[in-house]
């Protein structure tokens, strides 16, 4: 029995799409073109069905687990704001949308929401991560500025 040519390795693969890491073109904006001249983005990148399901998939895994498997020792009295962090969104949406921002930016934001008479957080809500800028304070090593625009 004789393989065919493509499984023998005998014709050469040639294809106009190239793939780079993403974080070699970060800085580059939002839109990204291939060396074929295609633009990639999270839109176009999600109406492939291989993207949406990794996507979908382990967004709906990490949001459908407990509070709980967020802490090592179950004895711990969990806040509030982890177990219900945003009045609006049930935790499986809050989460989910949080991992989606994680895994098509490469991170996720929240803003703490506070009580006003003492400061104490109390929930938690979404930030587009698009229009979050991080800067680091090179006068204060581990601290960070975030602003929205």
């Amino acid at each position: 029995m004789r393989l065919p040519s493509f499984m023998r390795g005998t014709a050469k693969e040639d294809r106009a799409l190239t793939w780079l890491p993403w974080w070699d073109k970060v800085d580059s904006g939002p839109n990204q073109t291939t060396f074929s001249g295609a633009t990639v983005n999270t839109s176009t990148a999600m109406t492939f069905s291989a993207v949406y399901a990794s996507v979908t998939l382990i967004a709906d895994a990490i949001a459908s687990l407990p509070a709980e498997a967020m802490v090592k020792d179950a004895q711990v009295d969990l806040p509030q704001w982890i177990r219900s962090p945003n009045r609006e969104l049930r935790r499986f949406d809050f989460w989910n949308q949080m991992m989606i921002a994680v895994l098509l930016w490469g991170n996720g934001y929240a803003q703490f929401l506070t009580r006003p008479s003492d400061g104490v957080p109390i929930g938690l809500t979404l930030l587009d991560p698009t229009q979050v800028h991080v800067e680091s304070n090179p006068n204060a090593p581990g601290e960070r500025r975030y602003s929205d625009n």
